[in-house]
Parts: structure tokens; C-alpha cells; sequence
């Protein structure tokens, strides 16, 4: 279930500035068990070769690509911590596609015991030249599971689709 408390390893833009709740959401650490993995991201259904760190304006970037027969849906997610009930929250990230399919970030409260998932919000993009997006979501009065943040290409279909994405933060308005 998620925490309600905000995190110790948010990010902060600044002194009096709200936390960042997304662990990592520029991507400049590695998992030490998979240094194609940021820090605090799982897969889901993709693999190494399908969402891992790429090169971006001297740091890191997320890349997820579709397979190549089109097969499933390639996803990269972090539960979040710090979500509060009843609360509107602002997401910003940079992104960028190769003009294939659009990318999306959503939001959603994902139930471990049915595995539904219960959509909040979420943006596609779809500039193949780096931009940044915004958008909002506000949790409902009761959260019955995880909220997580999911990263993928908006369709699985096309094997030729692939996203990238950094500077991710979502916090409280």
C-alpha cells in the first residue's frame, strides 16, 4: 500500500520548494544489480535490451523501444510514496520520440491483489525533438493499492516506436 509520508530520498528544487515524490526521475543513478536499470524504476514486461539508460545532455536518459515482433507492451514503473488522498499533483518531464508512436506517462492506483489498475491521469508526447510536458492528477478520497507512475510507448504494436524521458518530477500544488 502506498505511504503516506513523504519520501527521504525526494528531491527538492529549492529551498521552500515541494518535494519531488518520483525517486530518481532525472535517472542519473543505476540499479547495482542492473546498470541498464535507473535506481528505484522496476520493468514490467520489458527487458535490457527494451528500456534501459541512454546518453542525454551529459547525464542519463530512460529509452523503452518496442519489441521487434510488436508482442507486448514494454513499461518501466515506480511506486510512489508520499501520495496523499484527495490531493492534486503536478507532473513535469522532459520527453522525446522518433516520430514512431507517442510516448505516455500515466498515472494510476494499481490493486496487488486483483492487478486492476484505477487511472488518475496521464499525458502522451509525441515530439521527436526534446520537449517539456506537464499535467495533473488528483487522488481519490480512498487509494486501494500503489499509486505508480508508468513510462511506455502508446502503443505495442509498431515495432519501430521508442521514447525517451527525463527530468520526471511529480508534486504536491
Amino acid at each position: 500500500m502506498t505511504n503516506a509520508t513523504a519520501p527521504e530520498t525526494g528531491n527538492t528544487a529549492g529551498a521552500g520548494a515541494s518535494p519531488n515524490l518520483v525517486v530518481n526521475g532525472g535517472f542519473e543513478r543505476r540499479n547495482y544489480a542492473d546498470d541498464t536499470l535507473p535506481d528505484g524504476w522496476s520493468r514490467d514486461q520489458s527487458t535490457r535490451e527494451t528500456a534501459l539508460l541512454v546518453a542525454h545532455d551529459a547525464g542519463l536518459a530512460l529509452h523503452i523501444r518496442n519489441l521487434p515482433d510488436g508482442g507486448a507492451w514494454q513499461n518501466v514503473f515506480q511506486n510512489l510514496t508520499g501520495i496523499h488522498v484527495s490531493r492534486r499533483y503536478a507532473v513535469s518531464f522532459d520527453g522525446w520520440t522518433n516520430g514512431v508512436y507517442a510516448g505516455r506517462v500515466r498515472i494510476v492506483v494499481f490493486n496487488p491483489t486483483t492487478q486492476e489498475e484505477q487511472r488518475l491521469g496521464g499525458l502522451p508526447f509525441a515530439a521527436n525533438s526534446w520537449q517539456r510536458y506537464q499535467f495533473t492528477f488528483e487522488t481519490p478520497p480512498t487509494l486501494n493499492g500503489d499509486v505508480r507512475v508508468y513510462i511506455t510507448p502508446d502503443q505495442y504494436e509498431n515495432p519501430a516506436a521508442a521514447v525517451e524521458i527525463d527530468n520526471l518530477a511529480i508534486v504536491p500544488e
